[in-house]
């Protein structure tokens, strides 16, 4: 029997995580979540039950209940106006007496301690609280947007083009949304690699001007000081030698890859040495730092040279081809000197 959480969701018993954000995403655009607080509630239970069942290996523990909470709560509560009108559910007008509290609904997957109950805001409380509309809109931008499914060739201009459509959403008209929206995305950067957060952190910089408006991110606590300093660390390696920058992009997808084979890894070891010194905070956003620690177990496992911190800090060798040219225009030089004397 297909689990109600799928139902709700329009999916079949094969969906993948890719899946459940997109129905989400598709179902979310249907709710007038300003008036709708109890259906927002119940797409949104159903959205992390589903993704809950999903990421398990087999659903067959999760039974299949009804989509109503059994207390009846939510089907019964009626949104109040945003004037202050009667509610539907008690009689009382808006600010006065209890809030209903009801049991959410879990569809037989298990809760943390957190979300055994909720509130269920008010028309008015969810237009005034910034952190709510900071919340949906960050749910819809990540249900929108596959970020570990981005490629190469589009996979900027994706992220790009979804996070400015989400920052023209409504719900981020409320100055203090959109601030924490900002922050929301800040934190998920700094917090460590996922896929395609070498995306976002480009769409994100573009987007909210990280790098155009000097002290912007520092206004986001602890998150965007290290954003700060990864967006500055980014342009200090495109600033090296363009045969230096090929290199290095390669050895940080092979970073992203898992383990090389123990010739590469010699190879490529003190480069992984210097990027991790001279681009900490960059290199934490677009790749997982956990894959540079197991790299250095292997390459001393597989007997490797000790690196010292002294060839760490030294200067990059220049490439062959630089060097050629700059020793061609020594010997050209005097040869110039004389023509124009």
């Amino acid at each position: 029997m297909k689990r109600s959480f799928l139902t709700r969701l329009g999916l079949d018993r094969d969906a993948d995580t890719r899946a459940i954000r997109r129905a989400y995403a598709r179902e979310l655009k249907l709710i007038d979540q300003e008036r709708d607080g109890a259906g927002f509630q119940v797409l949104r239970e159903a959205y992390e039950a589903a993704l809950r069942w999903a990421e398990t290996s087999s659903g067959a523990q999760a039974p299949s209940i009804d989509l109503a909470p059994t207390s009846g709560a939510l089907a019964s509560e009626t949104e109040p106006e945003l004037d202050g009108g009667n509610g539907a559910g008690n009689g009382e007008r808006e600010g006065e007496g209890e809030t209903n509290v009801a049991p959410a609904p879990h569809y037989g997957v298990p809760l943390s301690a957190t979300q055994i109950q909720f509130r269920i805001p008010t028309a008015a409380e969810r237009t005034a609280d910034p952190r709510f509309l900071a919340r949906a809109a960050y749910d819809q931008f990540l249900a929108s947007v596959d970020l570990a499914g981005l490629r190469e060739d589009d996979g900027l201009e994706v992220c790009e083009r979804t996070l400015r459509a989400q920052i023209d959403d409504p719900m981020l008209l409320n100055i203090a949304a959109r601030g924490l929206f900002e922050h929301t995305i800040a934190t998920k950067l700094a917090d460590g690699w996922e896929r395609g957060h070498e995306y976002l952190l480009i769409a994100a910089q573009r987007v909210f001007h990280w790098a155009d408006e000097q002290g912007r991110l520092r206004h986001l606590g602890e998150p965007g000081a290290i954003i700060d300093e990864a967006i500055e660390e980014r342009a200090q390696f495109n600033c090296q030698h363009s045969s230096v920058i090929i290199a290095q992009r390669e050895i940080i997808g092979r970073l992203r890859g898992g383990a090389p084979e123990a010739v590469q890894l010699r190879r490529d070891m003190l480069m992984v040495e210097r990027m991790a010194a001279r681009f900490p905070n960059w290199l934490s956003v677009i790749v997982d730092i956990n894959a540079v620690v197991e790299w250095r177990r292997l390459y001393q496992q597989a007997g490797g040279t000790p690196i010292t911190q002294e060839q760490i800090l030294r200067p990059q060798p220049q490439p062959e081809a630089t060097r050629e040219t700059a020793s061609s225009w020594s010997f050209a030089w005097p040869f110039f000197m004389a023509l124009f004397m």
